[in-house]
Parts: structure tokens; C-alpha cells; sequence
């Protein structure tokens, strides 16, 4: 089990995490967690599950869509504009 001073985190589940959120750091995510939640003590949380699983799903849209745009990038030789679409994702 691994403690998170606010939750704690089964191997198994961080096992899990880590499959289902590839490529992301999920290790290195809890940490960021942690450091937010010292940083903001009056917005600490209740459901710290769900905490968990929005911060992993944000960070993993934010991989992904990194990944999408350096191979849209690669391919065309070209910079992607601000705010177009590209595979069914929002390019930033």
C-alpha cells in the first residue's frame, strides 16, 4: 500500500492505473497531487477517489493530445493551429 498523506493507494490499483492511463506517469501524477493538495489546504477533498481518477483522466487527455499533435506535426512538417481538431481532438 502506498500512503499519499491524504489517501492511500493499493498496489494493485496503481498497477491498474498505470494500464489503463499508458503513457502517463501515474507515480509522478500522485506526487503533483499531493504538492497541490499541500499548496491548497481549503480546497482539500472529501471523495479522494474521485480526486484521483479527474486528475488522471485531465493529465491523460493533456499526453494524448500532445502525442496527436507532435504526429500531425511530423507528418505535415508543419506547426497545427490554435484550436482546430484533429482525430475527434481539440488541439490547444
Amino acid at each position: 500500500m502506498i500512503d499519499c498523506r491524504y489517501f492511500k493507494v493499493q498496489e494493485w490499483r496503481l498497477e491498474e492505473w498505470e494500464k489503463v492511463y499508458a503513457p502517463l506517469n501515474v507515480a509522478g501524477e500522485l506526487t503533483k497531487m499531493i504538492l497541490w493538495l499541500d499548496a491548497n489546504p481549503k480546497r482539500r477533498k472529501k471523495k479522494y477517489e474521485r480526486f484521483v481518477i479527474n486528475w488522471l483522466n485531465k493529465a491523460h487527455a493533456q499526453v494524448v493530445t500532445a502525442q496527436v499533435q507532435a504526429r500531425v506535426q511530423a507528418k505535415a512538417g508543419t506547426q497545427v493551429k490554435s484550436g482546430c481538431w484533429v482525430d475527434g481532438v481539440r488541439m490547444a
